[in-house]
């Protein structure tokens, strides 16, 4: 497994303090030197801002599976904290691992039932938010064809110090969460696809990926378009 270098380690925690308000994944280890690689890495720092001593210990580690044009290919991404000795790490780690696993083998399963001749495709990327200190936020967003093409974001939330995955009523600290989450997927789907509100992923944690100052919500709409609800968001005391 790749690990970040002594450099990386000692200078990543200045960036971070100086990066921007811009949304991100977290640092990835093998660098390809690209512009588009250079531009993520910008986007990830920022997105660590809330606890980069944290943030400078991340790494993304790469799997595939297969090749382009066979009968399965997989690409992805699994955030992991490159320091052992880190609070947390170790669950943090294993979590990601399972859940990965997890999204995976879903996928070679529902290959498997496809006709002879059909490919089965999988690019699974993964963005980390730290939301406040010991806190990380996880949003995968995976896309491919199975069949037909397809697109979905899943979230997974992780509190180290508690080593714990915690509940969405435990992220918002209020009982009132899902009414104000409803109301806002309304105001933002207007009328004609305000009944996306109402079905059960709002209360899906996996729907959720949260910030310092924002909780926001994926949803698969009609036509395959993925679409942000957002609330303000404050995280919760440690």
């Amino acid at each position: 497994m790749a690990r970040l270098s002594a450099a990386a380690l000692f200078f990543l925690p200045l960036l971070l303090a100086g990066a921007g308000p811009v949304p991100a994944a977290g640092f990835t280890c093998a660098q390809s030197g690209s512009a588009e690689e250079a531009e993520r890495q910008a986007r990830q720092l920022a997105a660590l801002r809330a606890d980069p001593a944290l943030g400078a210990r991340l790494c993304t580690v790469p799997l595939t599976e297969g090749k382009p044009g066979t009968r399965l290919y997989i690409r992805a991404e699994r955030p992991e904290i490159a320091d052992p000795a880190t609070p947390g790490a170790a669950f943090f780690n294993e979590t990601l691992r399972r859940f990965v696993e997890g999204e995976l083998a879903a996928f070679r399963t529902e290959a498997t039932e496809l006709p002879e001749g059909m490919e089965a495709e999988l690019i699974l990327t993964a963005d980390v938010y730290a939301v406040s200190p010991g806190v990380l936020s996880v949003q995968f967003l995976g896309e491919g064809v199975q069949g037909n093409g397809f697109r979905y974001a899943a979230g997974l939330t992780v509190d180290l110090q508690r080593s714990r995955v915690p509940t969405l009523a435990q992220m918002f600290g209020d009982p009132s969460w899902p009414k104000a989450a409803i109301a806002a997927c309304r105001t933002a789907l207007g009328p004609d696809l305000s009944a996306e509100c109402d079905g059960p992923e709002l209360q899906d944690a996996r729907s959720w990926r949260f910030e310092p100052d924002r909780a926001v919500a994926t949803l698969l709409l009609p036509g395959k378009e993925l679409r942000e609800i957002v609330l303000p968001f404050r995280p919760p005391s440690q």
